[in-house]
């Protein structure tokens, strides 16, 4: 090998390892922006939780359950914290921009339809969008939980399979006797 197919070679890993380092940091951050900004999307109004009806105190309840019970899934098919933590992150972060692809469409239709949006239709149409964005959120975080299909752990302390031959019973005769 010459010296500028090792470059090329160091280069090419460095560079590899910067765009996995990055995106998932950049998935990361998704990830925690998500979870910071949809209990914080239904305070709205700088009131505090005097302000929230029982749908929304029920909503941001239910998306801590399921951070939670991904969580703890994760660890019981044997996922490490950092991979568990990473794949919620990914959820996260693809179902944020899967429910920001769906109100751009939605708004660009409308925008199509009447030449022109304005803030007030917008703020009129706020409160079903925070609850769309929460309700999906929810059921990506509960559909989306690690299977045990996923990791195949190989138990150890596993029975023994028993074999699909039937089993004769013995024989109580004593050896050379003919019991007819």
């Amino acid at each position: 090998m010459n010296f500028l197919s090792k470059l090329d070679q160091f280069v090419t890993s460095v560079v590899s390892w910067l765009i996995n380092k990055v995106s998932f940091v950049l998935v990361a951050l998704a990830g925690i922006l998500t979870i910071i900004s949809v209990p914080i999307s239904f305070l709205e109004y700088n009131e505090g939780f005097a302000d929230l009806d029982i749908l929304e105190t029920s909503l941001i309840a239910l998306f801590f359950i399921m951070v939670w019970r991904f969580v703890k899934v994760s660890r019981t098919v044997k996922l490490s914290y950092w991979s568990a933590i990473k794949r919620l992150f990914i959820i996260l972060a693809l179902g944020f921009l899967f429910a920001f692809f769906i109100e751009a469409s939605f708004l660009l239709m409308q925008l199509y339809s009447q030449g022109n949006l304005s803030t007030a239709f917008y703020e009129q149409q706020a409160e079903w969008i925070g609850f769309f964005d929460a309700a999906l959120l929810v059921v990506l975080l509960y559909g989306l939980v690690p299977k045990n299909s996923e990791n195949l752990q190989v138990n150890t302390e596993a029975t023994e399979i028993e074999s699909p031959e039937p089993v004769m019973p013995k024989d109580d005769t004593p050896s050379g006797v003919n019991p007819v």
